[in-house]
């Protein structure tokens, strides 16, 4: 599953005089994909050529793209060294006239990694510094050293995939909400459940087998099957939507089939829309941890709601 996502101007037609600093699209930065052909993971938004093709990562360039130096995306080792490195060279406009997407041109980017050291992801244009985070990783499979890499599994273990969550609303159509987020095990089905002072009020159900999972339907509490049985909503279920948030603090609980929690986040209501996260003001700094509020695709206008750490 892969999202098609362009980068909005950002509101700065509301702001004319603003200057803003440019930044990354974190989420096309955590799109992680693991190959089982490969035994390895390729990161950053994957290109027409898919696992074999170009890296794509978006870029909001307020003040335009004159005199931006080309790009790197590598991850490092604890003392900087690069473990792997791709050069972004291409930036392609797109019709938004702040949004251009950067790419690492017929590059086959595939990494693998040493169980439980940590590594660091970047981004760098020129000087500037647009993705930094670390991220660690578990090995598992053959311990014969001439094993081939498909003989091995490379998991991701910690890093923003596991701490970072969203929820996406459609610009204009009502009754329109998404949640997203991040697995480590792409192959088993999770529910996302939605509470208040710890009373389910929403919840979804997501059977896909690809690390990024989207719960595309959210359903009112009362709209769970009475038998109780994972993922099974009834027959008259009723979507809960954007409409339906309310002041105060709502609980995000993630379980898999198991009944294994695998992921709990807060996130603030306000009359009919969730309070953006700290991270989403536009000037927010340092921008290497700056989160999208506005993403666009060929549907029209997506309002982001991060459900996020502060800092």
């Amino acid at each position: 599953m892969r999202l098609t996502l362009l980068l909005l101007s950002l509101l700065v037609a509301a702001a004319p005089h603003a200057q803003y600093a440019p930044a990354a699209d974190f989420a096309s930065v955590l799109q992680a994909t693991y190959s089982s052909r490969h035994g390895a993971y390729q990161y950053g938004r994957l290109g027409s050529g898919g696992l074999e093709g170009n890296i794509d990562v978006d870029l909001w360039l307020p003040n335009g793209a004159a005199g931006l130096e080309p790009g790197t995306l590598a991850v490092l080792y604890p003392d900087g060294s690069p473990h792997a490195y791709a050069a972004m060279t291409t930036l392609n406009t797109t019709d938004l006239s702040s949004v251009f997407v950067l790419s690492g041109d017929d590059v086959t980017w595939t990494t693998t990694f040493e169980d439980g050291l940590e590594y660091r992801f970047v981004l760098t244009m020129g000087d500037d510094l647009y993705v930094d985070f670390p991220f660690t990783a578990s090995v598992s499979g053959s311990d014969d050293p001439y094993t081939t890499s498909d003989d091995k599994t490379w998991a991701l273990e910690t890093g923003p995939w596991f701490t970072h969550s969203m929820f996406q609303q459609r610009e204009g159509q009502v009754g329109y909400l998404q949640y997203l987020m991040w697995v480590r095990d792409g192959s088993q089905d999770h529910e996302v459940s939605i509470r208040r002072d710890g009373q389910e009020i929403a919840w979804s159900f997501d059977d896909g087998d690809h690390p990024m999972r989207t719960f595309d339907r959210i359903y009112t509490a009362a709209s769970r099957h009475s038998d109780g049985t994972f993922g099974k909503p009834t027959t008259d279920r009723e979507r809960w939507s954007l409409e339906d948030v309310t002041p105060g603090t709502y609980q995000v609980v993630v379980t898999n089939a198991d009944g294994d929690v695998v992921q709990e986040q807060t996130i603030e209501g306000g009359d009919g829309t969730f309070i953006p996260h700290t991270r989403s003001a536009l000037d927010y700094q340092p921008r290497s941890r700056f989160l999208m509020p506005i993403q666009a695709g060929s549907s029209g206008q997506l309002n982001l709601f991060w459900l996020a750490p502060d800092e």
